[in-house]
């Protein structure tokens, strides 16, 4: 009798052991998805704030590149205006050299002018002199005195041969400096002005794709997303918008918390494809209005 009633006692205490251990277990289980879980949303966070950081750097890069555009530009205008100063300084030189070289002929001559005028003086003076002290025909010696005075020996007042003609003396400093016509500077217009003036064209629209794997162990739901073009497009494109409102604003754990409880408890409740399509439109929209609760 004991025999018999024995089992009847221990089958359910035996059951009651394995129904506590399993709900430790599962408990266990829980507690450990739930700190992978936390993990995540802190890897996920890191993330957006590194991909942040790296977006900003990437801006900074660019201004760096154009600024080195503009300054290559504006060292080439200067460059440019030099050679003109240059050009134009050489042909100043030029023609102020043949200016003096013409001013110093002129007073050359002016010069042999008067030494010829003051022996004419002295001539006549002398002619006079003797007219006052001879005879009769002594009238004609003031004036062949004068002649005679005024004859003397010319200085060498050689004309100069530079040109004269402003147009002819650039024209031969160009020639000097290899080129045919003045260098022609223009400023460059910054990048941001050329683009906020010209029309803009309208961009293709962007294709999406899965931002995620997939692979053996991917979930039903992913693996459908995996198998349904459209719906990898819209799980590419909500995972755009969400990198961009968290780019937007500091990194909120419970913002990404947010968005794997919609994962978890919406999407992946899913039992068709346009359940999945459907809670990818609203989560887009929500993300879009800045809606961070699912």
């Amino acid at each position: 009798m004991r025999t018999a009633i024995l089992p009847a006692v221990l089958v359910p205490g035996v059951m009651l052991s394995a129904l506590v251990g399993w709900r430790i277990a599962t408990s266990e289980i829980r507690g450990k998805i739930s700190s992978i879980d936390t993990e995540l949303d802190r890897l996920t966070a890191e993330q957006a704030k590194r991909q942040r950081e790296l977006d900003d750097l990437g801006q900074k890069v660019q201004e760096a590149q154009q600024q080195l555009v503009e300054i290559r530009a504006e060292m080439e205008y200067q460059r440019c205006e030099a050679k003109v100063a240059e050009i134009q300084s050489a042909t100043s030189l030029r023609k102020a050299t043949c200016f003096s070289a013409f001013a110093e002929f002129a007073q050359c001559g002016a010069e042999q002018e008067a030494k010829k005028a003051k022996g004419a003086t002295r001539g006549a003076l002398l002619g006079a002199f003797f007219a006052a002290t001879g005879g009769g025909g002594a009238l004609l010696l003031p004036v062949a005195g004068a002649m005679l005075g005024g004859a003397g020996k010319e200085g060498n007042c050689t004309a100069p041969s530079c040109e004269t003609d402003p147009a002819k003396i650039e024209a031969a400093v160009l020639q000097e400096q290899g080129l045919r016509q003045p260098p022609k500077c223009i400023r460059s217009v910054p990048t941001a002005t050329v683009s906020a003036s010209a029309p803009r064209v309208p961009s293709a629209p962007r294709q999406y794709t899965a931002s995620f794997r997939c692979s053996p162990t991917s979930n039903r739901v992913e693996v459908l997303i995996c198998s349904t073009p459209s719906l990898g497009a819209l799980d590419g494109e909500m995972a755009e918008v969400f990198r961009q409102v968290l780019n937007r604003s500091p990194v909120n754990p419970a913002f990404v918390r947010a968005q794997n409880e919609w994962r978890h408890g919406e999407r992946d409740r899913c039992e068709t494809a346009s359940c999945v399509e459907q809670a990818y439109r609203h989560r887009i929209a929500a993300l879009r209005a800045g809606l961070p609760s699912p």
